[in-house]
């Protein structure tokens, strides 16, 4: 009688856990794409997302320099980066994307950082 008890307490305990479980599952779902880079770190200081899937449509939830707000993806322009054989560049980060660019550059590595650059036009092997 006694291990009759312990068996129907348990079982009492999985299905209290496995509803518990159940209702606080949580889906967290991230949308394709980039966020683009912070305004020169101002913005509403306000959470107004947390996830990508508080934003509507396309849009991804990212940081705006001192909350996060819902802001459309940056887009990844056409061409490639053009190789740098010498390490010649700055050092310092003048782009995040390539939506950071003019026209058709593109947001490369240099040496030590970051710059536009128009894309390689060249053949490639």
């Amino acid at each position: 009688l006694y291990l009759f008890y312990i068996f129907n307490s348990v079982i009492s305990i999985i299905k209290a856990f496995s509803d518990l479980v159940s209702v606080s599952c949580v889906c967290i779902t991230e949308k394709p794409g980039v966020c683009p880079s912070k305004n020169l770190g101002l913005g509403a200081c306000v959470e107004m997302c947390s996830q990508d899937g508080d934003c509507p449509n396309d849009e991804k939830c990212c940081s705006n320099g001192c909350g996060h707000q819902c802001m459309a993806v940056s887009k990844v322009k056409p061409g490639v980066c053009p190789r740098r054989f010498l390490g010649i560049g700055l050092c310092k980060k003048l782009c995040v994307n390539d939506i950071d660019c003019p026209k058709d550059e593109k947001c490369c590595r240099t040496k030590c950082g970051r710059e536009c650059t128009p894309p390689y036009e060249g053949m490639l092997y």
